[in-house]
């Protein structure tokens, strides 16, 4: 596919530029430290250039409006259209509509660090972790664009559990019928906190911890600032003990 083409384009050229980079002389400082107000976590002096991690606590910055903006750009929607028509074309038939229980469209990443919650602006814009649930798919954003799921079912075991079957979009006619699963656990229903428990083909759970776009402004943001090149490690956050979370969420039923 051709978004696929110029992904693999722009990472090619990424390293290359990254390795002219990785041949100058870096000098690093670990944080945290405080300078002109802006707690820095970690600043790159490269020559003639700065890079940095840093907490941001306005909530109209730039970063902020960029990981809350889920508008589609048109090559988003070219893209998230064609696939949803190679569903359709595999005689799988049009998509449903299904009730959500009044579940929150709009999802972005939520980490621990040092016990307290952020959200995280990467280094690579492409891995920002946007979630968004229509009444049909599942949209999952990745570095090459977004990628629908097809909701399959849609169940609310208990007021703050939800259970969504999804069928992949594009693959073999196999993987389309064979769903996979994802609940969603409100851990925090005032400030729409969830934990997302997806479980692919593989059988393999993964676990997410997400806030909605309405309640995200309520925490502060680390930002990894690389307008000069982008920085292939990005934050490391402390580890969240998200079984502990779900049991506390179903105990709470």
């Amino acid at each position: 596919m051709v978004h696929r083409t110029i992904y693999f384009i722009l990472l090619a050229y990424f390293i290359g530029t990254s390795s002219v980079y990785a041949q100058e002389k870096v000098t690093t400082k670990q944080g945290p430290f405080v300078e002109n107000d802006t707690t820095f976590l970690l600043k790159k002096y490269y020559s003639g250039f700065t890079q940095s991690i840093y907490i941001e606590k306005d909530k109209e910055s730039r970063p902020y409006k960029r990981l809350l903006n889920f508008t589609m750009s048109n090559y988003d929607i070219d893209q998230y259209n064609e696939l949803v028509e190679i569903y359709t074309k595999k005689n799988l038939g049009p998509l449903k509509t299904h009730n959500l229980f009044n579940l929150p469209g709009n999802w972005v990443p939520l980490y621990l660090y040092q016990g307290e919650y952020y959200l995280y602006s990467p280094s690579e814009g492409g891995l920002n972790g946007r979630r968004q649930i229509n009444d049909s798919t599942l949209i999952c954003n990745y570095i090459d664009g977004p990628y629908p799921y097809i909701i399959n079912s849609v169940k609310q075991p208990s007021p703050a559990i939800y259970h969504i079957s999804t069928l992949e979009s594009y693959s073999n006619t196999d993987l389309l019928r064979k769903p996979s699963d994802l609940y969603i656990y409100m851990i925090d229903p005032v400030n729409e906190i969830a934990v997302w428990q997806y479980t692919a083909n593989d059988g393999k759970p993964s676990y997410t911890l997400y806030v909605s776009e309405n309640k995200a402004r309520n925490f502060n943001m680390i930002v990894w600032n690389t307008p000069y090149e982008k920085e292939f490690d990005e934050f490391e956050f402390d580890q969240i003990d998200f079984k502990k979370l779900i049991e506390q969420c179903k105990n709470k039923q």
